[in-house]
């Protein structure tokens, strides 16, 4: 057998946000729509109060205040990528068009790109407010983000999220979910 000497160069990532990491365990997810604004793969969705019509017709955001992550049963998931959907080449980032259903994965694994080093076993933190331009909403990391003395992320609730493995700055990260 020859040996392979050639590869394409449009081979993905080994990892890339919202991608499920495993496919040996029972997962969940629910889906919701992105009323207000498009989703990006990878970061957390929340209940969209204002736009929710009943349980068939949830909407889902980014959270932009603490209650968003902190309240029980405001927190619906992380958004699972769907590499089948075509992206708009001029948005940098992966994600789900405005009014558009977005699948949240509630139990499991998944993918994430942390904006900070991650310690295994923790209990992530979840941006909810912009303290440096180009932050993204819903993206997860191992502190509340204080540098304006003002907190910018808040901690998931106890046993919704494990980080899984450690990381030595920002990047792809693994972490657990179990939402109840």
């Amino acid at each position: 057998m020859c040996p392979q000497i050639s590869y394409s160069t449009n081979i993905p990532a080994v990892s890339y946000p919202g991608q499920l990491a495993d496919g040996c365990q029972v997962k969940d997810v629910l889906s919701a729509a992105a009323f207000l604004a498009a989703m990006n793969y990878g970061t957390l969705a929340v209940t969209d109060e204002a736009n929710t019509l009943g349980f068939d017709q949830l909407a889902c955001k980014a959270p932009g205040l603490t209650t968003d992550i902190s309240v029980m049963g405001a927190v619906l998931g992380v958004v699972l990528a769907d590499q089948a959907r075509a992206q708009n080449p001029a948005v940098p980032t992966a994600q789900y068009p405005q009014k558009s259903a977005v699948p949240c994965l509630r139990k499991g694994r998944i993918w994430v790109y942390a904006e900070t080093a991650m310690t295994d076993g923790t209990n992530p933190f979840i941006r909810f407010g912009a303290s440096v331009n180009g932050a993204v909403l819903g993206a997860f990391r191992n502190d509340a983000d204080t540098v304006t003395a003002v907190d910018h992320a808040v901690q998931m609730p106890l046993g919704q999220a494990v980080v899984r493995g450690t990381t030595t700055g920002p990047g792809y990260c693994v972490i657990e979910l179990d939402i109840v």
